[in-house]
């Protein structure tokens, strides 16, 4: 499934449920399709000097969400929190990933990630 369809109907559900944007992360080529479904109240976050940055750069005027570029997990975790913080209170994370249509409630106050050793 095109995860341009997962967008519309990850939207279509978000109007029942009265939630108002989405926060889009991706990188890869296959990103850029569901970036065109965004909304002006909407953002989208490519990865800088990746496949779907590229596309966006050549073809930003198409794009009606505010894009907010990052290179690494550091400036990844920083933009992201300044987004969710600055209109709500929580988050619902979901995977457009067709193996994966999960959606995981988190709080701000919660961690994103949880980081765990692994030895070989």
């Amino acid at each position: 499934m095109c995860k341009g369809v997962v967008i519309e109907r990850i939207k279509k559900s978000m109007l029942k449920e009265g939630k108002q944007r989405i926060i889009y992360l991706g990188d890869g080529k296959g990103d850029y399709c569901p970036s065109l479904k965004l909304s002006e109240r909407d953002q989208m976050m490519p990865r800088r000097n990746y496949p779907v940055w590229d596309l966006i750069c050549s073809k930003q005027h198409v794009l009606s969400a505010q894009i907010h570029d990052w290179a690494d997990a550091e400036e990844l975790e920083r933009v992201l929190l300044r987004l969710v913080n600055s209109n709500s209170t929580s988050v619902q994370l979901i995977s457009t990933d067709a193996t994966c249509h999960a959606a995981v409630p988190v709080t701000t106050h919660e961690p994103l990630l949880k980081v765990l050793n692994v030895t070989n």
